[in-house]
């Protein structure tokens, strides 16, 4: 599983909440609202059939949600959106099961199609959303390079210690520019 690193358990329920939000808000929002959203996030396919590590984008395989279905679930819309077919939640629904995910996203999937607080109308909150989405992935990759470091300084050689720095530094800088991008 790709999970990311939170602070604690409170902070992982905002940031699943958050994340169930921006789904639904992104299937709600009119097509070229989800389609410039989808594409400031993750490239759009022509970016990513050159390279999977998009300059300026975050990388599909990088662990934008912290819940594995939400993961799943905008995978589903990330194809649909490849494909220039319209979101709403019954195709993403139908995506979903072709993935083979529909079990374990099958409640996310019914709260994105009669959702408890439904986003405002013309998709208006959907840019916001996905910018703290974004911030919270950024976030918590700090949380994993910190983690990282410490785990580098009780195991490596001290000789070693600046190179997994640097290497680590290179890291951030290149989540630095997918941030900014994102944001951009």
């Amino acid at each position: 599983l790709r999970l990311g690193v939170t602070a604690d358990s409170d902070d992982f329920t905002a940031d699943t909440a958050l994340e169930l939000e921006f789904l639904t808000a992104l299937v709600w929002a009119p097509v070229e609202e989800s389609r410039r959203v989808v594409h400031a996030l993750v490239g759009d396919r022509s970016v990513r059939a050159v390279s999977d590590q998009p300059l300026d984008a975050i990388p599909l395989s990088s662990a934008l949600f912290l819940s594995p279905t939400h993961q799943a679930v905008f995978g589903a819309v990330v194809d649909l959106v490849d494909t220039d077919t319209p979101l709403t939640p019954t195709l993403v629904a139908e995506r979903v099961t072709a993935r083979g995910d529909h079990n374990r996203a099958q409640r996310t999937l019914l709260d994105m199609a009669a959702p408890t607080r439904a986003p405002l109308p013309g998709g208006v909150e959907v840019s916001h959303l996905a910018e703290k989405i974004t911030d919270g992935w950024y976030r918590r990759g700090y949380i994993a390079l910190t983690m990282r470091m410490q785990e580098h300084t009780r195991a490596s050689e001290p000789g070693e210690l600046a190179g997994a720095w640097r290497d680590l530094s290179t890291h951030q800088a290149s989540a630095e520019r997918r941030w900014r991008g994102v944001h951009d």
